[in-house]
């Protein structure tokens, strides 16, 4: 009896088989032809290259985790992949030989293959920052200058000099000088004394008392609270902010079409909602929309938010250096008291008054 079991179980399987045989081959065809309904003309992976020039002291790319992190969880199954590259990458976005992004973070003037992107249209910034982009790239973060004086100095003696660092390929100094001079409340005379600041030396000299005002950006400011919170340096302020900046960071997309440009455009927007422009602040950085950024009204942050949000801000074009080899010549002009600051930067962006 048991053996007759054993070979009716075995008939059994051998019936089977077939059966087996066809599911194996039918099942992955009808899997393969969800998935590709599902991401048809989008792998379900958005690649955004980022090439930062400048920052606020860290890396962009904690803010950039950040704001990422909600837009995937409202996206199922998509995934931003945040690549770092260096400029060269840039110059060449679609013929490189390698995937092209879907976007691009980037600063002002490096080498960036404009014919390669799509057009974005209204998008959320404020008025000032509307045409920098050329309608091809939209302001995310910004950075900006400032003074900072020693605050134990009589008023006084404010006007004494501040010295002029170098210029950098992010952050024009001649230009933010110029800046720096039109702002009223500072009314400084800037000269050369030498004193090598090196940045983020600029900090460093107000601690050993060697300047009574310097220029900063958002950089020297988070080094200054630093050694305030270990109790060293001077009693330093920020006294003055400058309605210009070429520290932008700028975002475009990519023009492949369909359904990966619309999810990159609708990531630029992401970027530029309230959540995210706020967070911000938590890493010494400002906004590009028309709220203020959130910094609390006795930080030394504010001052920069303040003149950024100022209707008269002063930003370079997102595809153009030509400004940067006339700054220092006009810097000279000031300093020879060949002309007003204010007219002077603005001739180099061709401002009209």
């Amino acid at each position: 009896m048991k053996k007759w079991m054993h070979w009716i179980c075995g008939i059994l399987l051998l019936l089977l088989i077939p059966a087996v045989l066809r599911a194996a081959d039918v099942l992955p065809l009808g899997t393969r032809e969800l998935i590709a309904e599902k991401y048809a003309g989008f792998s379900g992976v958005l690649r955004v290259w980022i090439c930062e020039g400048w920052t606020s002291g860290e890396s962009f790319s904690g803010w950039l985790n950040e704001c990422f992190a909600p837009f995937e969880r409202a996206h199922e199954g998509v995934y931003v992949e945040a690549i770092y590259v260096d400029e060269s990458a840039l110059a060449t976005l679609t013929d490189s030989g390698v995937r092209p992004p879907d976007a691009i973070l980037f600063a002002p003037g490096m080498p960036v293959d404009s014919s390669a992107l799509a057009a974005l249209d209204d998008m959320p910034v404020r008025s000032a920052l509307q045409t920098c982009g050329g309608g091809l790239a939209v302001p995310v973060a910004l950075g900006g200058y400032a003074w900072a004086t020693d605050a134990a100095l009589p008023a006084d003696r404010r006007e004494l000099a501040a010295s002029v660092p170098d210029d950098e390929p992010y952050r024009s100094w001649p230009a933010a000088m110029l800046a720096l001079c039109s702002v009223e409340a500072a009314e400084e005379e800037i000269v050369d004394p030498g004193i090598d600041l090196g940045l983020p030396a600029a900090a460093d000299a107000l601690e050993d008392g060697e300047a009574m005002i310097e220029p900063v950006t958002q950089r020297e400011i988070a080094q200054l609270v630093r050694l305030r919170d270990q109790g060293r340096g001077t009693n330093w302020e920020i006294d003055g902010a400058a309605a210009f900046t070429d520290q932008v960071l700028l975002m475009s997309v990519v023009a492949n079409g369909g359904e990966r440009q619309a999810l990159a455009e609708e990531l630029v927007r992401h970027l530029l909602g309230e959540e995210s422009q706020s967070a911000l602040a938590d890493r010494g950085m400002f906004n590009t929309i028309d709220a203020l950024t959130g910094y609390a009204a006795n930080s030394p942050y504010l001052p920069i938010d303040l003149a950024l949000h100022a209707e008269s801000l002063i930003v370079p074009p997102a595809f153009s250096n030509a400004w940067r080899a006339q700054a220092a010549s006009a810097l000279g002009a000031y300093l020879s008291g060949e002309g007003e600051a204010d007219a002077l930067l603005r001739g180099l962006f061709g401002i009209s008054e």
